[in-house]
């Protein structure tokens, strides 16, 4: 029959648990000292397993650590993209706004040549229908008052000026002679 109760026949006890009979008899000689194959070898494996759990800590904080930085460098990477962007940007707008005024000033200057030919123009105009020129040098002379004889101041040459220089040809009593 079997009653299921376990004993040791070497040393007349219960079975000792968790240690073999060399075991138990170091036990026995040294009881504060001892420590079982089972009990060493739960230990090492509570260390092993500490240790473990600390690498697995350590590793878990190295790739968060890795993971925010590689957050960190694409927030900063998307922040200076913006930067470059926006700096691109007031780049072309004040290069739109430099050729906006150049061709202001362009036009300006173009109004500016315009206005100077008229004026030129009416200068040569009034000139033309003011002077008459010396027949010498064909040097425009004014004549604004006295007799008809003219000395062109340039080269001393002696002329005469017979019809009022504002009138039109065909004006006036002595136009028939200046034909």
């Amino acid at each position: 029959m079997k009653c299921g109760f376990r004993s040791c026949f070497r040393h007349s006890v219960p079975w000792h648990e968790r240690m073999t009979c060399e075991e138990y008899d170091q036990m026995l000689n040294d009881p504060d000292g001892f420590t079982s194959t089972i009990e060493r070898e739960d230990k090492a494996a509570a260390l092993a397993q500490k240790q473990q759990q600390e690498a697995d800590e350590r590793l878990a904080r190295e790739l968060e650590q890795q993971d925010r930085k590689a957050e960190e460098d694409r927030q900063r990477a998307a922040h200076e993209e913006e930067l470059r962007k926006a700096r691109a940007t007031q780049e072309a707008e004040a290069e739109r706004k430099r050729k906006e005024k150049e061709e202001r000033e362009r036009a300006k200057w173009r109004e500016e040549i315009k206005r100077r030919k008229q004026q030129e123009e009416l200068s040569l105009l009034t000139v033309k229908n003011t002077t008459k020129p010396c027949p010498g040098c064909k040097w425009p002379i004014e004549k604004n008052e006295g007799c008809a004889h003219m000395t062109c101041k340039y080269h001393e040459h002696l002329f005469m000026q017979l019809a009022q220089p504002a009138r039109k040809l065909g004006d006036g009593p002595l136009a028939d002679r200046i034909k």
